[in-house]
């Protein structure tokens, strides 16, 4: 019992350390891959294609955030005109690294949400019906209601609130610079339109009982082999390769019975008790072969009886599979 405590001790430790190993190394290539993309979108922004740059600045959060990868995505964002996901990707900075951001920092990300507030507008967005969707220049802005406005870039913008059952409304407003507008929408529902009615019967030409038969094949003699069958044969399979092992490390047994000086009692006892493991494995496997041709017999019988459908032809040519 003492070793095998011991054993399972170290079997565990073993397991942690191997746990704690695939851990650091993970660790390590999520740092690796993010800084991969990290790279990618400083160079995309050194050439001024910041949509790419967000892009591969995302990939990079995504994988392994840092306070340079968020606040360079922000510089992104603010450089598409998305002011909104801007400050949502401060804030998310502000969460994770709030306790190790410095005076420096603290002052680049004062003023960068200062000049976000004085480039931009605020639209309060109040539609009477949750849960419909908002759609502003194209781009979805999610579901009412709205708890806080919505940060836009001043000028024209196209609006569209929708709902399944309701009238689309699409709708254009004009936004200033540090001022909130706010816009109402009174959706209206819809009526159902009645269902059109249906197209009259057609009447179609009875076919022969000849021509029935012929278009009507037995699809069920078509059926492929039963699940049953395949079960048995994978049991019989495994079955007759286990008595095969216990035979084989039952003759080892004895010969290692008959090696032995003096004759050792225990090695021919598990010689037997291996013997007897492997008469019973090989009685299960018979049994499970019996059982599986007894399935395939009886499953062939019923394609037999299905071929065998009776059919009877009723005045008026109406043909009658029972």
């Amino acid at each position: 019992m003492r070793y095998y405590k011991l054993t399972l001790t170290v079997l565990s430790l073993s397991f942690g350390l191997i746990i704690l190993l695939v851990s650091q190394l993970s660790y390590a290539g999520n740092k690796k891959e993010a800084k991969k993309h990290f790279k990618a979108g400083l160079a995309l922004t050194e050439a001024e294609d910041y949509d790419a740059a967000a892009a591969e600045f995302e990939r990079s959060v995504d994988i392994y955030a840092t306070k340079n990868a968020l606040f360079n995505l922000a510089n992104c964002y603010k450089a598409l005109h998305r002011y909104a996901d801007a400050l949502q990707t401060i804030t998310q900075l502000e969460a994770k690294f709030g306790n190790k951001l410095d005076r420096e920092w603290r002052k680049e990300i004062d003023t960068f949400v200062e000049t976000i507030r004085t480039m931009t507008a605020e639209l309060q967005v109040s539609v009477n019906v949750d849960e419909a969707n908002v759609v502003i220049d194209g781009r979805e802005v999610g579901q009412s209601p709205f708890k806080d406005p919505l940060i836009l870039a001043p000028g024209d913008h196209q609006i569209a609130v929708s709902k399944s059952g309701f009238e689309t409304i699409e709708r254009s407003v004009k936004l200033s610079s540090q001022e909130r507008t706010v816009e109402r929408f009174e959706m209206v529902r819809v009526e159902p339109t009645p269902p059109e009615p249906s197209p009259p019967p057609v009447a179609v030409p009875i076919e022969k009982p000849d021509d029935v038969m012929k278009s009507q094949p037995n699809q069920d003699s078509d059926k492929g082999l039963p699940g049953l069958f395949w079960i048995g044969l994978a049991g019989t399979v495994v079955t007759g390769a286990t008595s095969g092992v216990f035979f084989g490390l039952a003759n080892k047994k004895w010969d290692d019975y008959k090696a032995s000086d003096p004759l050792d009692p225990s090695l021919d006892q598990d010689s037997k008790r291996l013997g007897w493991a492997g008469i019973g494995f090989g009685i299960g496997a018979g049994v499970l072969a019996v059982g599986t041709v007894v399935v395939l017999i009886v499953d062939k019988r019923k394609q037999r009886e299905t071929a065998a459908i009776n059919t009877t032809v009723l005045p008026g040519s109406i043909v009658i599979r029972f």
